[in-house]
């Protein structure tokens, strides 16, 4: 049985390739959901949201071409900066 021809290309060595891209692709899609539910139960504590969440980062590769790159480059949430907004969440109550 002839190996499987992506865009009609018989050439072995661009099939290896075209394989290692499409496996590259997909095992960044899962590294992207697992990242997004990680990063989620790490900030959430409803899990109603952090599904929605993870739903959301799914969609992420897929979705608009401006929340791609945000997902990568934003500024993460350090622990002296949850414990300040907490703090300030108190005192102003």
């Amino acid at each position: 049985m002839p190996p499987l021809a992506y865009f009609g290309i018989e050439s072995s060595g661009l099939n290896l390739a075209i394989d290692l891209l499409i496996l590259f692709v997909v095992v960044l899609y899962f590294a992207v959901i697992f990242w997004t539910y990680v990063d989620a139960r790490r900030r959430i504590q409803d899990p109603t949201l952090v599904g929605c969440a993870v739903d959301r980062g799914r969609h992420g590769l897929a979705g608009g071409r401006r929340e791609f790159p945000h997902g990568f480059f934003r500024r993460r949430i350090l622990d002296v900066e949850r414990h300040r907004c907490a703090l300030a969440e108190k005192l102003n109550t």
